[in-house]
């Protein structure tokens, strides 16, 4: 009697992997999977530029700031940063303005 208890709980183990394994192409499907490389594109430069972007630069604008408060970088180096920051977030007005 163990012996059968065991092969139906293995075979309702099978079963269940199997059901598994065939819902998640529908899953990946349903939750975009299949999008273009222009939509990844955007998607990138939305993360970047986004919300998202505005906080890490916001974190390294003040790292940087107190950085050189304490001495460890030079005010070149604090202009890097922010010169760097302006690059990112005007960065689609920049290609707009050569594409046009």
């Amino acid at each position: 009697m163990a012996g059968g208890l065991q092969v139906r709980q293995r075979a309702a183990v099978g079963t269940l992997m199997l059901a598994m394994l065939a819902a998640t192409p529908a899953h990946a499907q349903a939750a975009g999977g299949q999008g273009t490389l222009t939509a990844f594109l955007q998607n990138l430069v939305n993360l970047i530029t986004g919300t998202a972007g505005q906080l890490i630069a916001v974190i390294a604008v003040a790292i940087a700031g107190l950085a050189a408060l304490f001495g460890a970088i030079s005010v070149r180096q604090l202009g890097g940063t922010v010169l760097g920051i302006m690059l990112i977030f005007s960065s689609s007005w920049i290609v707009s303005q050569i594409a046009a």
